[in-house]
């Protein structure tokens, strides 16, 4: 047996005086060491009374350190009745425990495991030491001592001289639950009976300064086997990040918030859409938490509404509960209230979490005031001046004085986070090559107009006839529908032909109109009563080259109408996508048609024309290929993320959708975005309305994984859950088909094909399905380059065979295995196999 490299980082050795190793120890907090009592005892060689040895002086050696590296630790406190003591050394151990939990709240049977320091008595072989030893052992019960002092009980075999002080680890998340106090010795009676100190009696002496996560009531274990999951985020990253200002808008909100976290609350921010309140959450956690604390991003995946119950609960952590989609995340009076005993249980492991929830989703704080809750208000959002300032002072300095200038400041004022961020995209977009050339006053003119709304030219443009201001203004400058169509085509690309505007304007008209067939009832006096195409674009402010190619003077004009269009006619963008996705392939575009719709619903936010008109725009096309890209981009964006994700979820069971979900899956999963990828590539794989072609295509996606070099060694460790414990059958079909045809039998033999009741029943009904034949005889093929794999082939498959009574359907298959085995003779050696076994 080996023990993970972790263990040894919070594990020492004692030294008595002479140098020899008699008991073990381990470092709860840096510098805070544990061990037994009576090793202190031993190893400090002074009279047995407890109060003398208090500021007694041992030595101990990092288990971690293959050197003799001997260390000088104080003996700060020793328990009045039980068998522990603990220290402080000035040089702390290189790890420490992840945390403690309770023993008297561990029921029998609680498995554990525990590693020390031992010397093997005298016996068949000479006495020898070994710097770690581990054995498995079993929590039993408890007992009262003479004294009345409790201790608790368990069985463990290969306990050995030298092991007392070890931590035992429970199985499954490694918590400390007793501390190795001495062995029953008794060759007749409660034979491998050890006795251990419970954690509660350590608590008590434990110093106050130091910070050690303790699980008091049995919370963590049960709650993180059913826990949401989490994505960990790059807190050095997020420290280092040089674009990153604390705004002044911030700085009460911010104070308000730290002072919450030190004082163990659950801290609520809740702002507006796109006043920054996400990188609020995550810059104070990364700046102002613990060092010590890992943060991780709640991934809520497919909850109905919020629920504390499915909240993990890991020691260290700093959590982030982003809350943003209307139909699934508004808060309720229950979870908030929840909130407010869930964070005493993260006070106790030393963790904490910020939850971040968008201000029209809820009515406002509760009337009553909670004691571990509190709740900060963002009123306004960042200086966008002083964002984007900060951004071009790192990245292009020779902007900020254009930054700076009225022009350009005053487009910017006013705006969100959210619009200072794309502000920054625009600019970089379209600044002119030779900007860093250009004179300061030049170059704020070109900023100013790529920022430009032109909100008041367009309100003219488009205006109405009915609307009040000057008629013969409106006359000279409103664009009738047709010119409207053209400036929207021309708006979308650079400079095209003239007529390929005429007709991409003519495509569109058409659209809006309900899909009137161009050229339908069109008589001469509609045509001739308009104005010609080169007055039209002169009107549209285009204008036409020698080439005869059109393009608007101001470039940036065209982008501020398209958003003008989207901002202000709700009813005209469903038609105006479906020309896009379906009119624009001309290869002046700006941007693909893909991309120009996720810009234009990132504006909004508008998941929900995902998912009700883009889907249905789409539905009768054989390229879905826009309908992927632009719902992985909403789960991509963090806006977005937490309803795009549920639009996969609610897919997931629609035959006709799922070929997308299974596309945007695959590429969440190569997006880092990975537990929640499998999950919703799970769904569809289990959906009961699971189709062929959805079917084939997962297939297809789990061999590319499987084929990635990025994603192959995390993709079989997440599905080898799926295998070994079968919660999903036909997903841990299709994944065990794929990795085969992958060549990963001898994955499937590490994780225990031959052992696994599971796997043994898949591979049984394998053989019950001919449509599983040419997997069956894969596996045998491919595992021939390898005596040892192909053996291990055998007896899987000859002991699936056995057990499932279907000897004969394996049989059956005999001339195909021989022919595909190249060389070897599979028929023989499973004859031969199950001989032996009969015998």
């Amino acid at each position: 047996m080996t023990v993970d490299q972790d263990t040894h980082k919070f594990l020492g050795r004692v030294l008595d005086s002479y140098g020899r190793s008699i008991g073990t120890c381990f470092q709860v907090s840096p510098g805070v060491i544990v061990t037994a009592a009576h090793v202190v005892r031993d190893a400090a060689v002074i009279t047995p009374d407890r109060e003398s040895l208090v500021g007694q002086t041992v030595n101990i050696v990092p288990l971690a350190s293959t050197a003799n590296d001997i260390q000088a630790a104080q003996v700060t406190a020793v328990h009045p009745s039980g068998d522990v003591a603990v220290l402080q050394t000035e040089t702390p151990l290189p790890g420490s425990v992840s945390h403690l939990a309770y023993s008297d709240i561990q029921v029998p049977g609680t498995k554990f495991s525990l590693t020390g320091c031992a010397t093997m008595a005298a016996g068949s072989e000479a006495e020898a030491e070994y710097r770690s030893l581990t054995t498995l052992g079993e929590w039993t019960r408890y007992a009262v001592a003479a004294d009345g002092s409790s201790v608790g009980a368990g069985t463990a075999s290969g306990v050995e001289p030298g092991m007392s002080g070890s931590p035992l680890l429970r199985k499954g998340d490694n918590a400390v639950i007793g501390v190795m106090s001495r062995r029953h010795n008794s060759d007749e009676w409660s034979r491998h009976v050890i006795w251990l100190v419970r954690i509660e009696d350590l608590e008590a002496i434990l110093p106050e300064n130091a910070r050690v996560p303790i699980d008091k009531d049995g919370s963590s274990l049960q709650r993180n086997r059913t826990a949401i999951a989490a994505t960990y985020a790059d807190r050095e990253r997020l420290m280092r990040d040089e674009f990153f200002v604390s705004p002044l808008a911030w700085q009460v909100a911010w104070a308000e918030a730290v002072a919450a976290l030190n004082a163990s609350k659950i801290v609520v921010v809740s702002a507006p859409s796109g006043y920054g309140s996400t990188t609020f959450a995550e810059q104070l956690l990364a700046r102002e938490a613990d060092h010590r604390l890992r943060m991780a991003r709640l991934d809520v995946g497919d909850w109905d509404r919020p629920s504390a119950d499915v909240l993990p609960l890991h020691p260290w952590h700093g959590y982030i509960l982003d809350l943003q989609d209307p139909d699934h995340d508004r808060p309720t009076a229950e979870f908030i209230s929840d909130l407010d005993a869930f964070a005493i249980q993260l006070h106790h492991v030393q963790s904490c979490m910020i939850v971040v929830v968008r201000e029209d989703l809820w009515s406002g704080r509760p009337a009553a005031s909670l004691a571990n809750v509190h709740f900060v208000t963002l009123t306004s959002p960042p200086d966008p001046v002083e964002l984007v300032e900060r951004y071009f002072e790192i990245s292009d300095p020779v902007m900020v004085s254009v930054i700076q200038s009225d022009a350009v400041k005053e487009h910017l004022v006013g705006m969100t986070a959210l619009e200072a961020s794309d502000a920054i995209g625009r600019i970089k977009r379209n600044l002119p090559a030779d900007f860093r050339a250009r004179h300061p006053d030049s170059l704020a003119g070109s900023v100013a107009e790529i920022l430009d709304s032109h909100a008041d030219e367009l309100d003219i443009l488009f205006g109405d006839d009915s609307a009040e201001g000057s008629k013969a203004a409106k006359q000279h400058e409103q664009l009738n529908l047709d010119d409207r169509c053209l400036l929207l085509a021309l708006s979308f690309s650079s400079a095209i032909p003239v007529s390929v505007a005429e007709k991409n304007a003519r495509e569109l008209l058409a659209e809006l109109r309900g899909g009137l067939a161009l050229g339908d009832n069109v008589r001469p006096d509609q045509v001739f009563a308009k104005a010609g195409i080169r007055g039209r674009l002169r009107r549209v402010r285009a204008s036409v080259d020698r080439g005869d190619s059109a393009e608007l003077i101001r470039p940036s004009f065209g982008v501020a109408t398209i958003n003008y269009v989207w901002d202000n006619y709700s009813e005209v963008r469903r038609p105006l996508v479906k020309w896009i996705c379906s009119g624009l392939k001309d290869e002046s575009l700006r941007m693909s048609p893909a991309q120009w719709v996720s810009s234009l619903i990132r504006r909004s936010q508008d998941v929900d024309f995902i998912r009700n008109d883009l889907r249905s725009i789409l539905q009768n096309s054989s390229d879905k290929s826009v309908l992927v890209e632009v719902l992985l981009d909403a789960c991509l964006d963090h806006h977005m993320r937490r309803r795009g994700e549920r639009v996969l979820y609610d897919w997931a069971h629609q035959p006709g959708n799922q070929d997308v979900v299974i596309k945007v899956a695959e590429r969440l999963f190569l997006e880092t975005r990975r537990p929640i990828a499998l999950r919703r590539l799970q769904r569809v794989a289990d959906s009961p309305r699971l189709d062929l072609d959805a079917t084939v295509s997962l297939s297809t996606a789990f061999e590319n994984l499987l084929n990635s070099e990025l994603a192959r060694d995390d993709f079989l460790a997440t599905i080898s859950d799926w295998l070994v414990t079968g919660k999903s059958k036909r997903s841990t079909k299709l994944v065990l088909d794929a990795i085969i045809r992958s060549g990963g039998a001898e994955y499937l033999l590490r994780l225990g094909a031959r052992e696994s009741p599971h796997l043994k029943q898949l591979l049984a009904e394998m053989l019950l399905d001919p449509s599983a034949h040419p997997t069956i005889i894969e596996m045998v093929r491919s595992s021939g380059r390898s005596d040892e794999v192909y053996r291990q082939v055998i007896e899987a498959l000859g002991g699936a065979a056995k057990e499932q009574g279907l000897i004969a359907a394996l049989f059956r298959l005999s001339g195909a295995l021989d022919v595909a085995a190249d060389g070897r003779k599979p028929v023989d050696d499973l004859s031969a196999y199950l001989e032996d076994r009969t015998v």
